[in-house]
C-alpha cells in the first residue's frame, strides 16, 4: 500500500513539474503580436521602387507586456505573417500591376535586413501573403523606431495607391525568478 502511495507521488511530482516548465514557458510568451499599418503612394512608377514607413514595434511589445516585464526581457522575437491587402489606386482593382514585392526593416544602427517578399503576385489578388524570412529580430524589437523599406516591381505605373499591412510577431521574453 505505501509502495503504491509512493509510486503515485513520485508521478503527481513529475507530472506537475513537467506542467509547471509549460506554465513558465508561456507565461513570457506574447503570440500574435500585430502592427496594422496604413500606406498610401501617391505615384508608383513602372520599375522597381523602394518606399520606407517607419513604425515602433518596441511601442506594440511594451503595450502588450505583463506586470513586471520590461523590454530588456526580450530574448526571440520571429515574424510569423505579412499580410498585403489592396484599399484603391486609380485605374486599379487588384494588386494585378504588381510583378513582386517586399520588406526589409532597419533600425538605429543596425543593418537593412529582408524579412518578407513574394516573387510571384497571383493574378486578380487584392490581398497578398508574403514569405517570410526565418530570422530573430530582437535587436531590432528593442529599437526606439524600426523603419519598413517596401520594395515593389510594378509592370504599370499607379496612382494613388493604398494598402494595409499586418505582421505578425512571437516574442519569447526571458523568465526572472
Amino acid at each position: 500500500m505505501s509502495r503504491k502511495l509512493l509510486l503515485l507521488g513520485a508521478a503527481f511530482l513529475i507530472i506537475f513539474a513537467s506542467s509547471c516548465d509549460k506554465v513558465l514557458d508561456k507565461l513570457g510568451q506574447i503570440d500574435g503580436l500585430k502592427i496594422e499599418q496604413g500606406l498610401k503612394i501617391s505615384y508608383l512608377p513602372v520599375g522597381d521602387t523602394v518606399v520606407t514607413e517607419g513604425t515602433s514595434l518596441r511601442k506594440a511589445i511594451e503595450g502588450n507586456l505583463k506586470l513586471g516585464e520590461t523590454i530588456d526581457q526580450i530574448e526571440k522575437v520571429t515574424i510569423d505573417s505579412l499580410y498585403v491587402e489592396f484599399i484603391g489606386a486609380d485605374d486599379q482593382e487588384n494588386f494585378d500591376f504588381l510583378d513582386h514585392a517586399g520588406m526589409a526593416i532597419q533600425a538605429d544602427s543596425l543593418n537593412q535586413v529582408d524579412i518578407a517578399s513574394i516573387n510571384s503576385v497571383p493574378e486578380g489578388a487584392t490581398s497578398l501573403v508574403l514569405n517570410t524570412n526565418e530570422l530573430y529580430i530582437d535587436d531590432y524589437a528593442k529599437a526606439d523606431s524600426l523603419t519598413l523599406h517596401w520594395n515593389f516591381k510594378s509592370t504599370e505605373a499607379v496612382n494613388n495607391l493604398k494598402i494595409n499591412t499586418t505582421i505578425i510577431f512571437s516574442v519569447k521574453l526571458k523568465v526572472v525568478d
